[in-house]
């Protein structure tokens, strides 16, 4: 055909004009075809959940259809009611799921939403997706949630050892961003919506749910990088360790870089030299004058719960974790091509050898050419200078001693115990140590010799023991566990020794739980829990006891080494009565890792009335470089500002939290830390030890009026 319009046209005149237009009828016919055969891939949105047309299934809730709405409503005690919705999806180049969601509930709530590639097991975390939204108490609202999406063919295995990749991508570190055991967005066969062990009745309306391309984020990598084949994709992290295909306000494009942005950074510290109303602990000199005890202390004044700082003076605790140089090590070893240059001599010298893993750290690689020789003692000033002007006033978990030990600015210590774990207790989170054995009172006595000297200065708030452990997600689940254990588990035999002293005959115990144990050492080898219902008394009580001995045996040992220091909890992951209740027995104050919107009504179970303390929170966006956000995203950094602001004031209005704790000081490495991975947009400062501008002036805003906010209860 194409021959015969070349030929027409080369011997009539006539003809072309005619012939022109019949190629452009048929190059319009071939594009309409084309259009029509690829529209599907440009589809604005695809309809996943539709009210009485599309299939779901109750579990755990009552409702049903309602008008326009798909209305479910929890049931009392149940742990994960549900509502399932089955189907058959590639959500490829969908960049996020839409939610049009009603809370009828005067209580905010946090949704989950699973998403299962065939052969999900939640347990594991294999080959499914979990993301969470708020729901505002009593309103409908639109929230996006991002769908983990892959890199082109020609980049798939091209990149290990990150968390995020670039475009916003999600993957395994190892590098299968598609494997065996991961989700896979081209094959979704479930979508669930969930709630985590509710404690009141909640109602939740759903009016569609939808895939859209949009991302529910700015991102700043050129999507048309990600096009690139690799030979012109590598080396994709400049000298400075930041990402080379994107620009944004803030990246470091030169040496001369530094300069500019510190002294643009100066001009503020100059402007804001910190708030007028406090003194060096950075309590509250405006506020009443309380007993001075020379040590950090809790008590309620004004119908809320406080810190006393060691002047008697009220004291709410507002600062960022890992102040440190640390955090951006990244492994090398196996990635060379990613990175275009080390830049010094001087960061050589930081380069660790272990297992053939080499590592580089760009944090101090940067430190030094923006400070020079002596930038460690620059940087530390620099530190506790920022804090002061930021309304700042804690140097939080994870920090370096180099920042602390000078006594400039309040802190806190930390430590792990060390001991053989509570084998048949495991899950997603850290498997809590057993207390009954021997060497959990070894590992914590040696940990508090260790940290003496800190723990007695007067700058030193207090002491967190250990880092989200798994409690379970009921009051029984310890019990369970042990009774799990093998004969030789410390813990089992303590449990069946509890047993005997309650019911003195092992016919008695059989009784009461349906049992048929010959004796209470066939008890002790039995690897079979008695059933959950049965024996529901019994076992948490023995739960509390279980629990109860971890948190009492760090109390005895604090108190004997340094009994004014304030020990400060686990550091909950999440919320479990039974363990709450437990902390509140024997901690002073008691500890969240709160990664959520908002504590507006986040309180401790059942009237306990005791003082909390967020060890951990962030928000993070990718307009700025790294490719993760982390564990609470935002959309951009202006939409970050406004989220920390919400996120603080609603913990200072909480009149039991007396402090929440930002994590982190500075951002992670772009391509993971090289631990595990990480590399989330999360500091207050990006890799070149710039403030983030939009962050720092919602932490001012906050962080100056706080101390008015909380006890004048003013917005």
């Amino acid at each position: 055909m194409g021959r015969m319009i070349k030929f027409v046209v080369m011997n009539d005149p006539m003809n072309r004009i005619f012939t022109r237009l019949d190629a452009m009828r048929t190059l319009g016919f071939f594009v309409l075809v084309s259009l029509f055969c690829i529209f599907p891939l440009f589809a604005q949105e695809l309809v996943l959940f539709e009210p009485g047309k599309t299939e779901a299934t109750m579990r755990g809730v009552d409702g049903g259809i309602e008008g326009r709405e798909y209305i479910f409503t929890t049931r009392p005690n149940d742990r994960w009611p549900s509502v399932v919705i089955p189907g058959q999806w590639s959500l490829r180049g969908f960049g996020s799921l839409r939610l049009d969601i009603e809370n009828h509930t005067d209580e905010n709530v946090r949704l989950l939403c699973r998403f299962d590639s065939p052969g999900a097991d939640h347990g594991k975390g294999l080959r499914t997706y979990c993301p969470n939204i708020e729901l505002a108490a009593g309103k409908r609202q639109t929230h996006s949630m991002a769908i983990p999406q892959l890199l082109p063919k020609q980049l798939e295995g091209t990149m290990t050892g990150m968390k995020g990749y670039p475009g916003g991508v999600k993957g395994k570190t190892d590098g299968t961003i598609i494997g065996e055991n991961d989700f896979n967005p081209d094959d979704v066969i479930k979508i669930t919506l969930f709630l985590a062990s509710p404690k009141i009745q909640y109602k939740i309306g759903i009016h569609s749910i939808k895939a859209v391309h949009e991302t529910p984020y700015k991102i700043s990598s050129r999507n048309d990088a990600l096009e690139l084949g690799p030979e012109e994709f590598f080396p994709m992290i400049d000298r400075f360790g930041q990402y080379n295909h994107a620009t944004w306000p803030g990246k470091i494009e030169s040496q001369a870089d530094f300069q500019k942005f510190d002294e643009w950074e100066r001009k503020q510290l100059a402007a804001y030299p910190g708030p007028e109303d406090r003194n060096r602990y950075g309590g509250w000199t405006k506020g009443p004058q309380l007993e001075a005890t020379g040590r950090f202390r809790v008590e309620k004044a004004g119908g809320v719960w406080w810190l006393v700082d060691p002047e008697g003076r009220l004291f709410w605790s507002h600062g960022p974790c890992c102040v440190h140089t640390g955090v951006t090590s990244t492994k090398i070893t196996g990635r060379e091509r990613y990175f275009t240059e080390f830049p010094n001599d001087f960061c050589k010298s930081n380069w660790k050898d272990g297992d053939q893993n080499k590592t580089y750290n760009f944090t101090e690689s940067n430190l030094f050419l923006k400070y020079g020789k002596d930038w460690k003692a620059r940087c530390v000033d620099r530190a506790h200078e920022r804090l002061k002007s930021w309304g700042m006033n804690t140097i939080a978990n994870w920090s370096h001693p180099d920042f602390y030990r000078i006594q400039k600015t309040p802190f806190v210590v930390c430590f792990d115990v060390n001991s053989p774990v509570l084998d048949e207790c495991k899950g997603f989170f850290r498997t809590l140590p057993d207390p009954f054995h021997s060497k959990f009172r070894e590992s914590v006595v040696g940990n508090l010799k260790r940290l003496e000297e800190r723990l007695k200065m007067p700058m030193c708030i207090g002491v967190f023991v250990d880092n989200e452990f798994n409690w379970g997600g009921d009051d029984v689940f310890l019990a369970d566990g042990v009774l799990k254990s093998k004969a030789e588990q410390p813990a089992k035999q303590a449990v069946v020794e509890q047993l005997k002293q309650k019911y003195e005959t092992i016919e008695k115990l059989n009784e009461s739980w349906k049992t048929s144990h010959a004796n209470w050492s066939a008890l002790l080898e039995s690897r079979q829990p008695p059933d959950r219902k049965q024996a529901a008394n019994d076992l948490k009580e023995l739960y509390a006891l279980i629990a109860e001995r971890y948190f009492s045996v760090i109390r005895e040992e604090l108190h004997r080494v340094s009994p004014e220091s304030l020990y400060l909890g686990c550091r909950f992951a999440y919320e479990n009565d039974a363990a709450a209740r437990a902390a509140a027995k024997y901690c002073d104050v008691v500890s969240y890792n709160r990664y959520v919107v908002d504590n507006d009504r986040f309180r401790l179970p059942n009237g306990i009335d005791k003082p909390m303390i967020i060890g951990e929170f962030h928000f993070g966006a990718l307009d700025r470089g790294p490719f993760h956000t982390g564990l609470q995203r935002a959309d951009d950094q202006a939409d970050r500002a406004v989220r920390y602001e919400n996120y603080i004031l609603s913990a200072v209005k909480n009149p039991q939290i007396v402090g929440a704790h930002w994590f982190q000081y500075g951002d992670q490495a772009v391509t993971g830390r090289d631990q595990d991975g990480e590399n989330y947009q999360i500091g207050l400062l990006d890799i070149g030890d710039t403030p983030y501008p939009e962050t720092i002036k919602a932490v001012r805003k906050v962080g100056y009026r706080l101390y008015d906010i909380r006890f004048n209860n003013k917005h």
